[in-house]
């Protein structure tokens, strides 16, 4: 039974000045008071205020549980009144704007033929990126790599100014390591050096494309590494030369399990539920350390990773994500779970006109509801055409040859979990994640209507429905 209301609220839109990019203010949207009285008797007053917020069954069209329910308000918004808050935990989300970035309309404009070139070569991580055939030193005219635009929503978010600004992303990951060939020897580029793994770069790139207001730190785990390093150049940097509070932390890796169990995931013979088991076993040192890094408040150096949304990678092996122990320990930590997206991987981008499916490989939550619910998809490939890109003297192939995966779909979601929390500072990595899982959507997909969250936990993430939060949050 929902309250009675005698004043309904409205919702005045946003407004953007023509010239807000060059000194105009953005005025926020808003919402006009309301009062009327719960269901259990007790009068209430809502002016969307911190201290009188409003509840999103009293917004229009069709209260909690219909579309609608909640639409960009600027305000902050709860689940319920304060009796059914304080017997049931039920959360509230603080949805007063940030500040657009009036860079915004600038990065939509780099991608107005379909792709970017850098003017120049540049450092991600200690190695360089570069156009292929270009010299393997930074800084060098006309040696840019070309980067695909994003999708359309990322687009439509930049141009109203959401561009990640002032969010932090930590690409947690291979960092240091070195290119290993498919004999996982080391390989060797054309200076007679061991090339870096240009994983890490792939993925800040991608973090990054999505975000391009955001600033991205590394964190290498293959050496247990507890310094962050600035993703450009490489070198250890402190609090003071950044923000030390951490707003998403992407971590496209896992354990080996092909390499502990000595074998690929075969269709003919495929790992047993007693060598996973032993697996998680095996790994729970090495992985437990990991957890306990990402969700410290007073990391190395004075940053605090406690609040974080944490995208995690599902796995390519075509199983149950949970089985990949990572996964395991991040789910099954208080700490972390609530915190806690996970990432699948689909062919594409998914459009209601043209849909996509998960690909192949993409591990997936299962029948577990716990696992279901924070499982999100988006598309598996990189963010540059095979033979384009060269990192650190080698050619890096494309996902029209291959290199497409779950650690690529992973950092899509960690750019736009930036995004929001640009929009909605006050947001907790809490509310980010369940706002996140909350507003994905099946009609992209090629199995809408009938998508089994087996396969597909919450569905495809939505940059443009998470800006506008609708309907009834967890």
């Amino acid at each position: 039974m929902e309250p009675s209301v005698t004043s309904a609220p409205v919702l005045t839109s946003s407004v953007y000045p023509s010239f807000w990019t060059s000194g105009g203010t953005v005025i926020p949207p808003h919402v006009s008071p309301a009062a009327g009285t719960y269901f259990d008797g007790t009068a209430y007053s809502a002016d969307g205020s911190a201290g009188a917020p409003f509840r999103q069954a009293t917004l229009a069209p069709n209260g909690p549980t219909g579309a609608g329910a909640i639409n960009d308000p600027n305000a902050v918004v709860t689940t319920g009144p304060a009796w059914y808050i304080a017997s049931y935990r039920t959360k509230s989300y603080d949805l007063r704007w940030g500040t657009p970035d009036p860079a915004g309309p600038g990065y939509v404009n780099n991608y107005k033929s379909g792709s970017y070139t850098l003017d120049k070569s540049l450092t991600i991580f200690g190695g360089v990126a570069a156009k292929v055939g270009c010299t393997n030193v930074a800084n060098v005219a006309n040696c840019g790599p070309t980067i695909a635009a994003p999708n359309g929503d990322v687009l439509a978010a930049w141009s109203n100014g959401w561009t990640g600004k002032g969010s932090t992303i930590l690409i947690y990951d291979n960092i240091g390591g070195f290119a290993l060939d498919d004999n996982k020897q080391k390989i060797k580029n054309s200076d007679g050096n061991f090339a870096l793994s240009a994983h890490p770069a792939t993925v800040m790139t991608l973090a990054i494309r999505y975000a391009p207001g955001a600033t991205a730190l590394g964190l290498s785990y293959n050496n247990d590494s507890t310094t962050i390093v600035d993703s450009t150049f490489g070198y250890s940097i402190s609090p003071s030369q950044s923000t030390a509070k951490i707003h998403v932390i992407n971590a496209s890796f896992g354990a080996d399990l092909a390499g502990h169990i000595g074998r690929e995931n075969l269709t003919s013979k495929p790992w047993t539920a007693d060598e996973l088991a032993e697996a998680r076993t095996y790994f729970s040192g090495y992985q437990t350390t990991k957890v306990a890094y990402m969700k410290s408040s007073n990391f190395s150096g004075g940053y605090d990773l406690s609040d974080a949304v944490i995208t995690k990678s599902a796995g390519n092996d075509h199983i149950n994500y949970i089985d990949n122990p990572l996964n395991y320990y991040l789910l099954n930590d208080s700490a972390t779970l609530a915190r806690l997206v996970v990432v699948g991987a689909l062919d594409g981008n998914g459009t209601p006109s043209a849909r996509t499916a998960i690909a192949s490989y993409s591990n997936t939550p299962g029948s577990d509801p716990l696992s279901q619910s924070r499982f999100l998809t988006a598309s598996g490939g990189v963010a540059f055409q095979s033979n384009s890109i060269a990192y650190d003297g080698i050619t890096q192939l494309g996902s029209n040859q291959g290199n497409v995966g779950t650690s690529y779909a992973a950092p899509r979601v960690a750019g736009y979990a930036a995004i929001v929390r640009q929009k909605f500072p006050n947001l907790t990595g809490v509310n980010t994640a369940d706002i996140l899982l909350a507003t994905a959507r099946y009609d992209t997909l090629k199995c809408y209507p009938n998508c089994d969250k087996a396969i597909y936990g919450q569905g495809e993430a939505s940059l443009s429905r998470a800006l506008a939060p609708v309907g009834y949050l967890r």
